[in-house]
């Protein structure tokens, strides 16, 4: 299984080393700003035994996230948030660990990351992943000043979208168990290379993948990243739909059955994030990404650019999956 998936992932992967923008060095999709505005939004359909994702107290937790300021390994900021989420998970989940590892600074020397892992119904054998990366850029190479593309970025959408709907299915698991174990995952250090060298992103993804190896895995994954823009576009991305067609349809049909009109019917581009290690040690693992947020690596990814609707939305979706014993 482990090796299949791994060929079945390999010729995205060889298309984009080849491609100059791709996401850690993105490809945008062919369609702009497709997803409908969120006051457009109809309401969600009651979904029996499914909590309600709460996009008011998703927002919050972005706030929250980004009152550290920059979270990009060895800034102030990233140790204050690492402990942030370290304590929200240990007051959620039975099993949390820390994880920790290293980075290459640019120019020499070592800098501390970390991989935060919370287990829900750790006595299951029946397990999914769900993950997102919480750190930030450490450069806003894409920002309109150029006196300012040194600087690390606050990452509202990019890190703390993903994050905050993460520790909001991390406050509902605690009260109300799901009927499937959950390995839920925050990776660091997804942000920390520059464009065009794939190599130094998704360093935290790595290190956990390796891990994996020799044991047992979950059966099935699901990344989060940068899903809390004002006009969400999600589409079915490449990679995910090679290596779990399956997932790929069941999370597309979750989220008309709710009304999640971000996502689209349509075919995204190849993108390499957090999903494509997982892939590769064997979990079909599918990404929800939106690629067509206008603030992706400036200075202007702020909270003030996250919708709680937005969050909603995707919330509801990962709220029904999990819920649903992960289809």
């Amino acid at each position: 299984m482990r090796a299949r998936l791994a060929a079945i992932v390999a010729a995205g992967l060889a298309a984009l080393a080849l491609s100059a923008s791709a996401r850690c060095g993105r490809q945008s999709s062919d369609a702009k700003g497709a997803g409908r505005p969120e006051a457009a939004r109809p309401a969600r359909p009651a979904v029996s035994g499914v909590p309600r994702a709460d996009g008011a107290r998703a927002f919050a937790l972005v706030e929250s996230l980004c009152a550290f300021g920059p979270r990009a390994p060895g800034t102030p900021g990233h140790e204050r948030a690492k402990a942030f989420l370290h304590a929200r998970l240990r007051a959620a989940a039975p099993d949390v660990r820390v994880d920790g590892f290293t980075v290459v600074r640019e120019g020499g020397g070592l800098v501390a990351a970390a991989n935060l892992v919370a287990r829900f119904r750790p006595e299951l054998e029946d397990r999914v992943i769900v993950a997102a990366h919480w750190d930030t850029r450490p450069r806003a190479d894409r920002d309109p000043d150029p006196a300012r593309r040194a600087e690390p970025i606050v990452g509202a959408n990019d890190g703390g979208s993903g994050t905050a709907l993460l520790l909001l299915l991390a406050e509902a698991m605690a009260s109300s168990p799901p009927p499937v174990g959950v390995d839920l995952v925050l990776f660091d250090a997804e942000d920390w290379g520059r464009e065009g060298d794939l190599g130094k992103y998704c360093l935290g993804s790595r290190h956990y993948a390796s891990s994996l190896l020799g044991g047992p895995l979950p059966r099935a994954g699901l990344v989060v990243d940068m899903v809390g823009d004002e006009s969400p576009a999600i589409r079915r991305e490449r990679a995910s739909l090679s290596a779990a067609p399956r997932l790929v349809d069941s999370i597309w049909r979750i989220a008309r059955e709710v009304g999640a009109d971000a996502f689209l019917d349509e075919l995204g581009t190849v993108v390499y994030d957090d999903h494509v290690p997982l892939i590769q040690a064997g979990i079909p693992t599918i990404l929800l990404i939106d690629l067509d947020d206008p603030h992706w690596h400036t200075h202007a990814d702020l909270p003030d650019k996250v919708r709680p609707g937005s969050l909603q939305q995707v919330g509801d979706v990962l709220f029904t999956w999990i819920y649903r014993g992960a289809p």
